[in-house]
């Protein structure tokens, strides 16, 4: 299945080996995962979402790379070129790579997202994020936002980052 992709002079993120400026996955249950466009001078990748175990138990919820409801105590800590979303034993769940290319940036994200009935929903190795599909299309009853009006108001978040 083949969808339209908007692609930034600025900063994009690797997805399924080709560049996109932001994505926004969610539907069934609380799941959802937004990758922020980013403006000029931002150079860290934002998220957004709600992220659960390989068991649908609830993780965290994080907005724009601010951990909220955060009861299992993870962190997200800073590193030079990126970050990572670590739990307490120090095992990380998700962590972004920036590299700097002449004409902008790229960031690679890695980690496994599950949704809350414990469904690989996303996940990011070397050749970025990818979305598990389907023979009819998501995993249902997922889908890609990108082109909805908000991610936000999709997903009731605070934070009103328009997807275009």
């Amino acid at each position: 299945m083949e969808r339209s992709r908007i692609v930034s002079a600025y900063h994009n993120y690797l997805v399924d080996g080709k560049l996109e400026a932001e994505l926004c996955v969610g539907g069934g249950g609380d799941f959802f995962f937004q990758a922020h466009r980013l403006g000029p001078g931002e150079r860290l990748p934002l998220v957004s979402g709600r992220f659960f175990g390989p068991d649908g138990e609830f993780l965290l919820e994080v907005h724009r790379n601010v951990l909220s409801r955060n009861p299992h105590g993870f962190s997200l800590l800073e590193m030079k070129g990126g970050w990572a979303i670590i739990s307490t034993s120090l095992e990380a769940i998700l962590s972004a790579q920036v590299l700097e290319f002449q004409k902008g940036l790229l960031s690679i994200v890695r980690g496994i997202l599950y949704d809350a009935r414990g469904c690989k929903v996303v996940y990011g190795d070397e050749h970025g994020l990818h979305v598990v599909w389907d023979s009819s299309g998501l995993q249902a009853p997922f889908s890609l936002l990108g082109a909805a009006p908000s991610c936000s108001a999709i997903f009731g978040f605070g934070d009103q980052t328009t997807l275009a």
